[in-house]
């Protein structure tokens, strides 16, 4: 187009000739310039624009997705529990493996630390801070041991329950985002509270207890089909390996109800219909006694809920290290990781 208004202009001052005719050229080259400029500062502008459009549509759809994200992600400083699993954005973070009939499906390591001292913590608060410690030992057992399961990576992952079980024949449940108070004083003020209001809250908006008063046995709690051991040094020796081996060939001779060595997928379907060890092939317990002696082999405590007494280490440890080995070969078991250290675990009331 230029170039045609840029021919007739020079074909007009060939025909007229002369000054005026130049004069005449010029300005209608200027005009051809100046219309076309306006043109491309047009077309210019007019594709800025659809561009900034389009960076602002693709910024909000990023937004979009950082908010989901942040959703997914939200309760994690809150509570770790809600990484059973992916919280859809639309609703607030919820404990959904807090759930009864969540909590214990999917691969979980039950604790129960037996014979747990816990009335001394009433003895030691009312002593204020000058106490021997001494005399406090045992609930010192329950405070290490307790600290060790949820700093855990195995807990910080979502496959840990813990439950004490206190001397006095209480079964007491405690939430995975619990993080225990650092110094004696302050476990014994938390436990205190647990053993008079039947519960510790937790942080605000929290909408589960950090600690409660579970009713029923350990036996009641668990659910039926739950392997339990008892974690004992007179145990039959083993180690988690070979345990977990020796359950799933259990199952799986409960699966092939023919004895030919060969699980079919009617017999698989059978028994995931009928047996109620379906559901339980990655969940076990194990009671560890949180107390001096030996209290998984004491009436009303261990033998009342476990089918065998086994040791993981071939001499008497503590109990706190007891655990630790008890998540790291669970841990190293099942390939756990567990969320990134840089997102801090809640801390509970009287923490």
């Amino acid at each position: 187009m230029l170039a045609e208004e840029a021919t007739e202009a020079t074909e007009r001052a060939m025909d007229n000739g002369g000054q005026n005719a130049l004069l005449s050229t010029l300005e209608d080259w200027v005009g051809v310039l100046m219309r076309n400029v306006r043109l491309t500062q047009l077309l210019i502008m007019l594709g800025l624009l659809l561009v900034g459009l389009g960076a602002f549509a693709f910024a909000m759809r990023s937004r979009g997705e950082r908010i989901q994200a942040r959703t997914i992600m939200r309760c994690l400083p809150k509570d770790r529990s809600c990484c059973y699993r992916e919280v859809d954005p639309a609703d607030e973070p919820v404990n959904a493996a807090w759930y009864p009939e969540k909590r214990f499906k999917g691969r979980r390591v039950v604790v129960i630390l037996e014979k747990a001292r816990l009335e001394l913590a009433q003895e030691l608060v009312a002593t204020g801070n000058s106490y021997n410690h001494s005399d406090f030992e045992e609930l010192q057992i329950v405070h290490q041991a307790l600290s060790t399961l949820l700093e855990s990576p195995l807990n910080r992952a979502g496959h840990l329950l813990v439950y004490l079980h206190s001397a006095q024949g209480r079964l007491f449940e405690v939430h995975p985002a619990f993080q225990t108070p650092a110094s004696l004083s302050r476990f014994a003020a938390t436990i205190a509270e647990l053993e008079r209001r039947g519960e510790v809250s937790g942080h605000s908006g929290s909408k589960w207890p950090m600690m409660r008063f579970m009713e029923g046995t350990v036996k009641e709690v668990l659910p039926e089909g739950c392997r339990a051991y008892a974690l004992t040094p007179d145990g039959r020796r083993t180690t988690i390996g070979d345990l977990a081996r020796k359950d799933q060939k259990e199952i799986f001779s409960q699966m092939d109800t023919d004895g030919d060595g060969r699980v079919t997928r009617e017999e698989f379907t059978a028994f995931m219909r009928t047996s109620p060890k379906a559901t339980m092939s990655e969940l076990v317990a194990f009671a560890i006694g949180a107390s001096e002696g030996d209290a998984t082999q004491e009436p009303g405590f261990g033998p009342e809920y476990t089918r065998e007494k086994i040791s993981i280490c071939v001499w008497p440890i503590r109990t706190s290290d007891c655990c630790e080995m008890l998540c790291h070969e669970y841990r190293n078991l099942w390939g756990v990781t567990g969320p990134a250290p840089s997102l801090p675990p809640p801390q509970s009331s009287l923490s």
